[in-house]
């Protein structure tokens, strides 16, 4: 796609920058947020930004969200590109988090579970209204204080139950080397483990409507949540140098498996499926919509008819990442002038085709009381004024009117065009009734197709018609003598005012029996025009 390079712009893109700068900083008699409150008191944020940048490091993920003025997609966007600038040294370990330290862990399929259930920290249970306490400054609730316990790390999994009993489905260790997508790029077919990858970094609010999707009839899903665990988990590294593993570090996780019923297959017998759902941080509602598209994303493997939007891996993992969207959506506020014009030259160029298409169709007829309306609007927007309008209902209200000849062009059952020949005095040695072309329009993206001459040629021909010896118009010199119109003074006739020759025309008709001559006087009608 073919852009305009921005030259000369160089000092309004400085401007703007420092202009952001200010807005982001905001008023200067309000203390400047610390990057210690924002991953302190937006937590959740900080998450969030880790998890969709690919970059665990709570602190360069409230830089990120400072600098990004609070927009999540940029400061995401801000914290992945840094990634992409660090060196790798190692790759860790599988994380286990069989051993997670947790800090929340429940399950929604069994009341009683192995090793308890652990409410912990959420909004599940609290009132969904404003709690202006905390707009009062000095507000420090404080943490219930809890006995401090064994850090046990060896708590069962809830759907192990399950799995003891052969009632879900297994899970196959591979031996290959897992997909890496930092460094990959994806194809299709996907294998679920670049499936997972991409779903762990992708837009929370995307996956989040295609979970909600698959439950709403969309897939065909009707989920369980089998476990959710929020803790600490280890990052275990083991260098060649050393020969030996060594935890570098403890992070937080939230981690989710869903189960979901399946009727089975001449292959599979009945049993319950598995979603899977990881990210990093407290961010559990993203690793619930994770582990509900991940089992989505199954279906053709477990034999399933494809037949909802969160079912296509292409659909799916090609437009979950918020950077690429971010980036193709707000490329377009970049100059493209060049690309429209081709646009708009090939629209017009459509345009006139189908126009030339309909006009091959259209009805010349005389008016009737129903289209006054709508030839009021067309004079009115082929001059761009009221006067020729207002012309042709003050002409209507008088004996000048010929109802057979005031012609309008319709095509497609709506009026583009319309002309009108009234009668208007040639003053000689008697006063003479003859025809006076006006006003002739057109609607403006009807012009240049040819209705205005078809207009002229129909009056003319029921003019004819009629015996009238003969049409004056005053009009565009280039235009009416295609028509047979010449200038009227070499026949005798006068204008009513001073005018330049080539603009006052006549044409005799036929059933003219002299040539008459004399000064042409148009009705009151006209005054205004």
């Amino acid at each position: 796609m073919p852009y305009v390079a921005v030259k000369g712009g160089e000092k309004a893109i400085e401007n703007a920058e420092q202009l952001l700068q200010a807005w982001r900083r905001g008023d200067r008699e309000i203390p400047e947020l610390t990057l210690e409150q924002i991953q302190q008191q937006l937590a959740l944020a900080v998450n969030r930004v880790m998890a969709e940048g690919s970059l665990y490091d709570p602190e360069l993920a409230a830089l990120a969200i400072k600098q990004s003025w609070g927009d999540l997609v940029e400061a995401i966007f801000l914290l992945r590109a840094y990634r992409t600038t660090l060196p790798r040294f190692y790759y860790t370990q599988p994380l286990d988090t069989n051993k997670m330290f947790l800090k929340r862990r429940i399950s929604a399929i069994f009341k009683d579970v192995p090793g308890g259930q652990k409410l912990g920290v959420t909004f599940d249970y609290i009132h969904r209204l404003l709690d202006f306490k905390l707009a009062a400054e000095g507000n420090a609730p404080e943490a219930p204080k809890i006995p401090l316990k064994t850090r046990d790390r060896n708590i069962p999994r809830v759907i192990d139950t399950l799995d003891k009993e052969g009632l879900i489905q297994e899970e196959i260790e591979g031996d290959r080397e897992p997909f890496d997508l930092t460094r990959q790029p994806l194809y299709f077919p996907a294998q679920r483990d670049a499936r997972l990858q991409n779903l762990a970094r992708a837009d929370e609010g995307f996956l989040l409507s295609l979970a909600y999707s698959s439950q709403r009839g969309y897939g065909k899903n009707h989920p369980f949540a089998g476990e959710i665990r929020m803790g600490e988990v280890e990052v275990i590294i083991c260098p060649d140098e050393l020969g030996f593993e060594i935890a570098i570090a403890e992070i937080t996780i939230s981690e989710v498996q869903m189960v979901n019923q399946f009727q089975g297959n001449r292959e599979i017998p009945p049993q319950f499926t598995r979603g899977y759902g990881l990210t990093f941080g407290y961010n559990e509602r993203k690793a619930m919509a994770m582990a509900i598209v991940d089992r989505a994303l199954s279906a053709q493997e477990l034999g399933e008819e494809i037949e909802a939007p969160v079912q296509d891996e292409e659909f799916v993992l090609s437009h979950s990442d918020n950077i690429e969207a971010q980036g193709f959506v707000q490329h377009l506020k970049l100059p493209h002038y060049i690309d429209f014009q081709a646009e708009l030259n090939l629209i017009r160029k459509m345009r006139n085709t189908s126009r030339q298409l309909l006009i091959q169709d259209m009805i010349i007829r005389p008016e009737k009381t129903a289209d006054y309306l709508e030839i009021t609007e067309v004079n009115r927007l082929a001059f761009g004024q009221e006067n020729e309008a207002q012309l042709v209902n003050r002409i209507r209200q008088g004996d000048r009117y010929i109802p057979e000849l005031s012609l309008v062009a319709e095509v497609a059952g709506k009026i583009v065009g319309h002309i009108l020949f009234s009668k208007i005095d040639l003053v000689g040695e008697k006063k003479q009734s003859v025809l006076g072309l006006a006003p002739m329009a057109v609607l403006p993206e009807f012009q240049n197709q040819g209705i205005g001459s078809q207009l002229v040629r129909e009056g003319l021909a029921i003019a004819d018609r009629m015996n009238i010896p003969c049409v004056i118009v005053l009009g565009h010199s280039w235009f009416y003598p295609r028509f047979g119109f010449e200038p009227a003074e070499p026949y005798g006739i006068e204008p009513p005012f001073p005018l330049p020759p080539e603009v006052f025309m006549v044409k005799y008709l036929s059933h003219c029996q002299q040539k008459y001559t004399g000064k042409i006087i148009y009705p009151p009608e006209f005054d205004e025009v």
